[in-house]
């Protein structure tokens, strides 16, 4: 998924190598967009998360669970400025420790209301390689 430079530039995005990526992206694809969430990412078995960012909703964003060093990282924030209204809405970004199969990554999402003050349908949220959508 292509992100934007901000992100790419906090996660020091890279190129993945075939199957195998050091940063993934947690975003939802909801006709409504995400005003508020909880959710997080978990890295594969004996993988370290590195760095965390904050995606979308970048305003109000904290990490409440894991990040550095753990082997979690678990975030909330509220869209208080309609950055979120148009999807897909990145929630996170974390880069591991070591590269890892996007598909091996788990995801919570504890929490997810879109700007119309509905639950989001979990089906909506997916875990992707993370690309940038400039060059260094």
């Amino acid at each position: 998924m292509e992100i934007d430079a901000r992100i790419a530039d906090e996660l020091g995005v890279e190129d993945a190598s075939g199957d195998q990526t050091t940063t993934v992206v947690l975003f939802v694809d909801n006709e409504s967009g995400v005003r508020r969430f909880e959710a997080g990412l978990t890295a594969p078995k004996d993988v370290a998360v590195a760095r965390v960012a904050a995606g979308d909703l970048d305003d109000t964003f904290e990490i409440t669970a894991g990040g550095k060093g753990e082997s979690l990282a678990e975030a909330r924030a509220i869209d208080f400025v309609g950055k979120g209204s148009e999807p897909p809405v990145v929630l996170l970004g974390v880069r591991f420790s070591e590269p890892v199969d996007p598909s091996g990554v788990g995801f919570t999402a504890r929490r997810l209301v879109d700007h119309e003050e509905g639950e989001v349908d979990g089906a909506a949220v997916q875990v992707a390689a993370a690309e940038r959508t400039e060059r260094l």
